[in-house]
């Protein structure tokens, strides 16, 4: 990281209201957050319906919704932690830390699930590429989220980009445990493991895009 260029944004910064900036940053991520749900839910119901019965299951079983419930809180802290890294003093780390806490909560729910089945494991609702579809609908959110923090100010494009990656990645894997057959096994093998394919993707941008930072 450039140390003085560090230095001369914070002492430039150290007095102005970031209220403001704040703001514009947190409606920005629910933008690009709704934008990107709706499109990658949209393209998965046109390739095949949602898992018959997922509503009811919703209602019926607490275990599920705390997981769903989870599942949302950690897409949302990930990418408000992921946009807001592209802001100087706006206080990432600390979000960031919470972010992963929460997603590490999420994963763990599955994990769980080996163990201790959320619900019965059946085939309904199988799609046949429901790991392709995952990373294939993380494109849209991931490009728009670096375009997005591109117009901003990055100070580390290899961590703001993995966390727009994991983000980008981590909508479809939400949506498929509505959309997709259920079963734990199943969740991490080809809905979250696309999400570290997205991740490392996002890595090699972040550091394609450091290099040029460092080197106009």
């Amino acid at each position: 990281m450039n140390q003085p260029r560090d230095r001369l944004i914070k002492q430039l910064t150290a007095d102005l209201p970031s209220v403001s900036v704040v703001r514009a940053g947190t409606a920005t991520t629910a933008l690009w957050l709704g934008f990107s749900t709706v499109l990658v839910a949209l393209l998965t119901l046109a390739v095949q319906p949602f898992r018959p019965g997922f509503e009811e299951q919703l209602l019926e079983v607490p275990r599920f919704a705390l997981e769903t419930v989870i599942g949302v809180i950690a897409i949302a802290l990930t990418g408000t932690a992921g946009l807001k890294s592209a802001i100087p003093g706006s206080n990432a780390p600390g979000l960031t830390r919470w972010a992963v806490a929460a997603t590490a909560l999420w994963l763990s729910s599955y994990v769980a699930g080996l163990y201790i089945p959320t619900l019965e494991s059946t085939m309904v609702g199988k799609r046949p590429h429901c790991a392709l579809e995952t990373l294939l609908y993380s494109a849209p959110a991931l490009v728009v989220g670096i375009w997005i923090a591109g117009r901003r100010y990055v100070l580390n494009w290899p961590r703001t980009a993995v966390t727009i990656a994991v983000t980008a990645g981590g909508i479809p894997a939400f949506l498929m445990q509505l959309a997709c057959m259920y079963g734990a096994r199943h969740i991490l093998l080809t809905h979250f493991a696309p999400v570290l394919l997205v991740a490392t993707l996002g890595l090699f941008i972040g550091l394609i895009l450091q290099h040029r930072s460092n080197h106009p």
